[in-house]
């Protein structure tokens, strides 16, 4: 029987020489003929080859195995030894002669998910780490060419762009011009780069009527702001002009910019000036445009007229709602853009005043100085309320966007009224009455609330009667109406703090009827309140709105004008007790009874540093009390507390 089986195989051996030695000679063939060549080599293999043993033939009990299934075995593997070598010989080959054809892989062959994840990394810092925490509505420090990798990557090639494109606006910022407006309806209609906006920041400076329709006020204004800048090169000049043999100051003036460049800035605006006031005074009265004599009061006319242009434009679209229309169409447009802001100052590039070496900058750049004389006014410096019709966007974008289909999840109010303009706050419906379950409506899907305006005092009186009414009940609509939802509440009312003047004690926004009115907060994570007042009635009706989990709590600047802070303490203890992933901060508590934390108008400088050893022993002991990491409140037992005003925890 082997040796049966022996002469099987040398003839099965022979057949295989006999069938390759008869095939073409590889070093003859084209990549086409080597690839057919490979087929017929496979097929008469294949064809060769005898079929698989069927499987009672490998039973595992079976004792002994087969002699034609040992057969087969040999048979299969002298085949496949036998072809070996021409199948090698031929994938070589074809592998030498496609060589020059093939294209060499480059990065753009990674997976997608891979390049995406690489040019995340591109993305500005800020903007990747504040997704889960909201959007970074501040300004970026970078400077200007924050973005310059993106917009780099973008020109390499097709496949660079589609994955650059979206990080390029991970949010827009838009003005009350109808140029703004159409910008950011074109990006939305773009779908690579309307994939990448989180959110959307709306600028509410306004432009005043009277500025726009009478030239003269226009004028006095401009001079008035741009004065700033002539005084402060004044002051630098007369600092050049001392003594030379005074080495102390002879160090401190090595400016870059030189006395003729001073002196050229104080002469543009005293020429400047004169002819301003040279064009007004030769107008009838309401005439807002006469023949010009010089260069200056041609830039007057024509400045002024491009303010007044810029004002219609602004006050057409508040009227007729286009504005709020085109934005939130915009936005529903937009996927991720969930995120609402709105401000009534920018971090304008504008030289500084205070610096000697930008002092002169702008007064000797026309350009610039018809930009700074045209920028849109900020809140507090309204005297009209009839004007502050942009107020009213506070709801009525929440409002439209809710109806557009966009579920908010973070609004950002970093401008509200301050002297005026507060019955702007109520939302309106068609026919003209108050409207807040719409407001509220709105609302339900957000998750983040702040509210930052401040820290600068800018009250004139507190707040009261109807218009704090129309702020709380703007404050309570909105979170009410997120209330199942809501995780994060910042509410900051430095604007609104009044004080009588240097050394006296300041009021307040009194925030005690939108606590009360609170509802459930089951997921609220996170809550700052900073320049407010409050009872200790009002901490603890807040105390039982929180839910489990309840993680952050921040106090700046709280003035406790009815209970003992010490109790209050005692209140807030067990929603922060015991949780290691709590965090407290305390600064500048004020007021309570019978321990008075320091007031505002015993604040000294010099003391406070001197005494800040005791201060931050005692700001210790009360937030480790508040976390549960000390028994006994530090409060109790203290008939007063001397010690300097502010409380931070580090």
């Amino acid at each position: 029987m082997a040796s049966e089986n022996a002469e099987i195989l040398a003839e099965l051996r022979q057949e295989i020489t006999s069938w390759c030695g008869a095939r073409s000679d590889v070093s003859s063939l084209d990549l086409g003929a080597l690839y057919e060549e490979l087929r017929h080599l496979d097929i008469n293999e294949a064809f060769m080859l005898p079929e698989k043993p069927g499987p009672e033939h490998r039973r595992p009990y079976v004792s002994e195995v087969s002699a034609a299934v040992l057969l087969a075995d040999a048979k299969r593997d002298e085949i496949i030894t036998g072809f070996a070598p021409r199948r090698q010989l031929l994938r070589d080959r074809a592998a030498d002669a496609s060589r020059d054809k093939l294209r060499k892989l480059n990065v753009t062959d990674l997976p997608l998910e891979i390049l995406r994840h690489v040019f995340s990394f591109l993305q500005h810092p800020v903007f990747s780490s504040s997704l889960s925490s909201g959007i970074h509505w501040g300004k970026l420090y970078d400077g200007p060419g924050y973005d310059l990798d993106v917009r780099q990557a973008r020109l390499v090639c097709r496949v660079f762009c589609d994955l650059a494109t979206p990080l390029l606006f991970y949010r827009l910022q838009l003005r009350l011009t109808q140029s703004s407006l159409d910008l950011i309806d074109k990006i939305s209609r773009n779908p690579s780069m309307a994939s990448g906006v989180r959110g959307i920041q709306v600028y509410l400076g306004h432009r005043s009527k009277h500025y726009a329709q009478d030239i003269a006020k226009f004028k006095s204004n401009a001079v008035e702001l741009l004065e700033d800048y002539y005084e402060a090169c004044e002051e630098y000049l007369r600092m050049f002009t001392l003594d030379d043999e005074d080495d102390e100051w002879a160090d401190y003036l090595e400016m870059d910019l030189s006395m003729r460049d001073l002196n050229q800035a104080i002469s543009r605006f005293k020429l400047m000036r004169d002819e301003w006031d040279l064009y007004v005074r030769g107008l009838a009265p309401g005439q807002q445009g006469g023949e010009t004599h010089s260069e200056w009061q041609d830039f007057l006319r024509h400045t002024h007229a491009e303010f007044s242009r810029l004002y219609h434009d602004q006050d057409r679209m508040l009227r007729d709602g286009m504005f709020v229309k085109t934005l939130a169409t915009a936005m529903a447009r937009m996927p991720k853009a969930r995120c609402l802001s709105f401000v009534d100052t920018l971090e304008e590039e504008w030289p500084d005043k205070t610096s000697e070496d930008e002092s002169a900058q702008l007064l000797l750049d026309n350009e610039m100085i018809s930009r700074f004389i045209q920028a849109p006014m900020t809140w507090d410096n309204w005297i009209d309320a009839a004007e502050m019709q942009s107020v009213q966007l506070l709801w009525e974008l929440p409002i439209a966007l809710h109806k557009a289909g966009v579920s908010l999840e973070e609004i950002h109010v970093g401008a509200i009224p301050i002297h005026y303009g507060f019955s702007w706050l109520c939302p309106r419906n068609e026919a003209g009455d108050p409207a807040w379950d719409d407001l509220q409506l709105a609302c339900q899907s957000l998750e983040i609330f702040t509210v930052p305006v401040g820290p600068d005092n800018h009250g004139s009186r507190p707040l009261a009667g109807e218009d704090k009414a129309n702020l709380d009940n703007y404050l309570s609509s909105i979170i009410s109406g997120s209330a199942l939802r809501l995780r994060d509440l910042q509410l900051c009312f430095g604007s609104l703090a009044v004080t009588s003047g240097w050394g006296a004690e300041e009021a307040f926004y009194r925030l005690g009827t939108v606590l009360q009115a609170l509802p459930e907060l089951p997921r609220i994570r996170s809550i700052g309140l900073a320049s407010v007042e409050v009872d200790q009635n009002d901490v603890e009706a807040l105390c039982q709105k929180l839910g489990t989990g309840f993680e952050s709590l921040t106090l700046g600047f709280v003035k406790l004008v009815n209970g003992d802070w010490a109790d209050v303490l005692d209140v807030m203890r067990p929603k922060l007790a015991g949780d290691a992933a709590a965090r407290v901060s305390l600064s500048c508590l004020i007021g309570g009874a019978p321990v008075s934390l320091r007031p505002l108008h015993d604040w000294n400088f010099l003391a406070d540093c001197m005494q800040w050893a005791d201060d931050r022993a005692l700001q210790k002991e009360m937030v480790a009390y508040l976390l549960g990491r000390r028994e006994e409140n530090p409060l109790r037992g203290l008939e007063t507390y001397e010690g300097p005003k502010s409380l931070a925890y580090d």
